[in-house]
């Protein structure tokens, strides 16, 4: 929860901080940031979106959180949040544990480095890392389009993955190329994909 920046990019976005900042670009006008709230606002949102995922309703509506959800662990929470401390991984593994009633290993960070490495090329976005590649590669495209249609070209020329598909990007080949080859995944075996989906919950 502690990666990132703020607007202020010489500051880095820590979730206990709140300041507030005078940039030149802002027309020298304050701009305040309130860490553990925003990052509460992103933890609902997240359940939310999980529990979409899940199945729990339909359709996916955006600005919505799960607030009833996330209510009765709000202090919990935010305690996590605005402790001033740079690396809170442990206070998370003991909240899931508390929640879950299992036991969460504690994080390796090359847990999952063998796997890549020793998967073929054909098979590499199958591993734990390359589904993680893929995300970030699809949250890059939705930034960059974001900024992009404002119309900012300080991302570059973007266009929108999800409406028009492969348009000569690299990080937009690998996306179609993943989406085409999971289509394809789902038709042959659809079976199979609805038994995963449902071992998953």
């Amino acid at each position: 929860m502690n990666l990132g920046h703020g607007r202020a990019g010489h500051l880095p976005d820590y979730s206990f901080i709140r300041y507030k900042f005078l940039p030149a670009w802002g027309n020298y006008s304050y701009l305040y940031k309130d860490n553990p709230s925003d990052y509460y606002h992103a933890f609902c949102q997240m359940v939310y979106a999980m529990q979409y995922l899940h199945g729990d309703f339909a359709p996916f509506m955006r600005n919505h959180y799960a607030w009833d959800t996330v209510e009765p662990y709000r202090e919990e929470i935010m305690a996590i949040f605005e402790k001033r401390r740079p690396l809170d991984s442990d206070d998370w593994k003991a909240f899931g544990e508390k929640l879950s009633g299992q036991e969460i290993p504690d994080f390796d960070i090359s847990r999952y480095d063998q796997e890549y490495r020793e998967a073929d090329k054909a098979h590499k976005d199958d591993t734990f890392l390359g589904r993680f590649f893929l995300a970030a590669l699809a949250q890059k495209s939705l930034v960059t389009n974001k900024i992009f249609i404002s119309g900012s070209l300080l991302a570059g020329f973007s266009i929108d993955f999800e409406k028009k598909g492969f348009k000569g990007i690299k990080d937009f080949r690998i996306l179609a190329e993943a989406r085409i080859n999971d289509k394809k995944h789902k038709a042959e075996f659809p079976e199979k994909t609805k038994t995963e989906r449902e071992d998953k919950s």
